[in-house]
């Protein structure tokens, strides 16, 4: 029970290099297995292959031992694709449109629409069309989509992108429910610190290769090097005294300080002493953004 990419290779027409060059990875059931990269690393591409909607130019996917060239219906009702834009005809009725993809899967999907619609709050919004519907509609839309075959195995691109919070709470909660039913998500994002809340491993693309796929404790264990400084007003001068910490970058509410050992009580001294109005200093992990960037910097 897996979905597996083996060697897996894709150049796209008129570029000079490959998007994807050998890609072999592994999404195991009940877990979120985040995929990272640089703009252009080969994320999306990586979605769509494993989705059947863009095929390789040399090796192959297999889910739960069917192959996804050979078995494409078979394989593809064990898929729930959820893609970073919207696919819909954007002229059809969001009832219409799920009763169509419904019809397609079987009567068991056709009872799930009203109750999927219900959970993903999209009921009052039936009769609209998909032109009129906010990117986060849009998103639960394709969330409600990708559901109807109640599949094992999701692959999600940048499913965060342009939400507002209360819907990256809903999405995020989602993606945990479906992990804890058993299920394996594939999820792509920019949003590393967002990954590293809810991935149980990271796979990091760079240039089409897979350079590393990071365990929990490679997460997790790592050391804080970003202290976030909360002193409303702190003005140039107070990031001055925080230079010699560390790189400094100004924030609405005050300022992030980045660098090795830094030590939270020296900076609060530092600041009280300097007349500043503390209202917090306090650690951030940023685990993965470290890592990610050794990674990248080491192979470029």
């Amino acid at each position: 029970m897996v979905v597996e990419f083996s060697q897996v290779s894709k150049r796209f027409w008129l570029s000079r290099t490959p998007a994807l060059r050998g890609l072999t990875l592994s999404l195991r059931p009940g877990e979120v297995l985040g995929l990272v990269g640089r703009n252009g690393a080969g994320k999306t591409t990586s979605i769509r292959i494993g989705a059947g909607v863009c095929r390789p130019d040399s090796g192959f996917v297999e889910v739960d031992d069917l192959r996804l060239d050979a078995d494409k219906m078979a394989a593809s009702r064990l898929l729930g694709w959820v893609p970073e834009e919207s696919t819909h005809d954007p002229n059809a009725r969001v009832m219409s449109l799920l009763r169509y993809y419904a019809s397609i899967v079987g009567p068991a999907a056709s009872g799930r629409v009203d109750e999927l619609l219900r959970r993903w709050g999209l009921e009052p919004f039936r009769r609209r069309r998909v032109r009129t519907l906010s990117l986060g509609m849009k998103r639960r839309l394709s969330i409600i989509a990708s559901e109807l075959t109640a599949p094992p195995y999701f692959l999600l691109d940048e499913v965060f992108n342009g939400l507002d919070p209360e819907a990256v709470v809903s999405v995020r909660s989602w993606i945990r429910s479906r992990r804890d039913a058993g299920c394996g998500l594939l999820l792509s994002s920019h949003n590393l610190r967002e990954l590293a809340t809810i991935a149980d491993r990271v796979a990091i693309l760079h240039e089409g290769r897979l350079l590393r796929v990071l365990d929990p404790s490679e997460l997790t264990n790592r050391p804080s090097r970003v202290v976030r400084v909360d002193v409303p007003g702190l003005g140039d001068a107070g990031r001055t005294l925080l230079e010699s910490f560390g790189e400094v970058v100004a924030t609405v509410d005050g300022a992030v300080v980045r660098g090795d050992h830094l030590d939270v009580p020296a900076i609060t001294r530092a600041l009280v002493n300097g007349g500043y109005a503390v209202h917090g200093v306090t650690r951030e992990n940023d685990g993965l953004e470290d890592l990610f960037l050794e990674l990248v910097r080491g192979a470029s």
